[in-house]
């Protein structure tokens, strides 16, 4: 009878072993399971900048693209622009593994697009180039000039449309920008849309190339200086005007010189452009250049059919010095 209570604490204890040792085997393996990636992201472009600091802690122990880069992609065609650069933050760790047409689809809804998106495409290098030529392409399809601005009260629909047209001009704009930082290749690009016959490309290109020229760098590609001039010999009076537009920045800044063969296209856009504006920039051009060539140039100038560019040819001659 003095056995029976010993084997029942026996019992006992053995049951509470076992139980402890199934619990720690249940914490252990609820423990060592993967998160749920996909779940942490869509909660992540939610998250305040408190919850944004834990979940980044758990994706970033993750080093496998193949389970990080996927689902931010799928998520960042959804998410609010304004949030995007939560999964930005993301896809830049693994630049070899995204692809760039995602990250141009977001550009084309935000407005402006993040900060850090132009940086990823430009370090991904070429293989961003040709999806960007081809959004500019894709852009263009609905693009229209942008209306002048008005004082007087529009209707909503005009407002609507004003706004639809600046939200195209400003993708336009930056995705020219992006392929000018690009480097030589990119620049190339740009220098064939202006010498297309589509006006947006060319306003694009025209934008692109201007920035480029008011750059930070010391010295131009001497390949950009050398398309331009051909552009400016082009046969197509578009293409000869949005060239002499980036030239008047190029030369007007002093980020070149103007070369014989830059001359003889400006002398030939004062005499036979058919826009005022082109044959304005042409005379400007000239006039800062060496020798009697301003003179020259201002006698053409002064026979102009627009006011505004005889009037400013015939001062520049009264105030030429006494040969006497």
């Amino acid at each position: 009878m003095r056995n029976k209570p010993s084997l029942v604490s026996a019992l006992l204890l053995l049951a509470c072993i076992l139980g402890l040792r199934t619990s720690v085997s249940a914490q252990t393996s609820t423990s060592n399971q993967p998160p749920d990636v996909a779940a942490l992201i869509r909660k992540l472009a939610d998250a305040d900048e408190v919850e944004r600091g834990s979940i980044m802690e758990q994706l970033e122990q993750i080093k496998d693209p193949d389970v990080l880069v996927p689902p931010a992609l799928v998520v960042l065609d959804k998410v609010d622009p304004r949030d995007a650069w939560k999964l930005l933050d993301i896809l830049a760790r693994f630049t070899d593994s995204v692809k760039p047409e995602p990250l141009i689809r977001l550009a084309r809804r935000s407005d402006p697009p993040p900060p850090t998106l132009e940086p990823q495409l430009i370090a991904m290098g070429d293989r961003a180039r040709a999806p960007l030529v081809k959004a500019i392409d894709d852009a263009c399809v609905t693009w229209k000039p942008e209306p002048p601005i008005s004082n007087s009260k529009t209707d909503d629909e005009d407002t609507d449309s004003q706004n639809q047209a600046a939200r195209s001009q400003n993708f336009l704009n930056w995705a020219s920008r992006a392929l000018a930082d690009m480097g030589s290749a990119g620049l190339n690009d740009l220098l064939q849309m202006l010498r297309g016959h589509r006006a947006c490309q060319q306003n694009a290109a025209q934008f692109a190339l201007t920035q480029y020229a008011l750059g930070v760098a010391p010295t131009l590609d001497p390949r950009v200086v050398h398309g331009l001039s051909d552009a400016l010999a082009a046969a197509d009076p578009s293409v000869q005007k949005a060239a002499v537009a980036v030239v008047e920045t190029m030369i007007g800044f002093g980020r070149a010189t103007l070369s014989p063969e830059i001359i003889k296209s400006l002398f030939a856009i004062l005499k036979t452009h058919p826009d005022p504006e082109a044959r304005r920039a042409a005379f400007d051009l000239l006039r800062h250049a060496s020798g009697d060539i301003p003179k020259k140039a201002a006698e053409i100038a002064s026979h102009d059919t627009d006011y505004n560019i005889q009037n400013s040819a015939i001062e520049f001659i009264e105030d030429l010095p006494n040969p006497n």
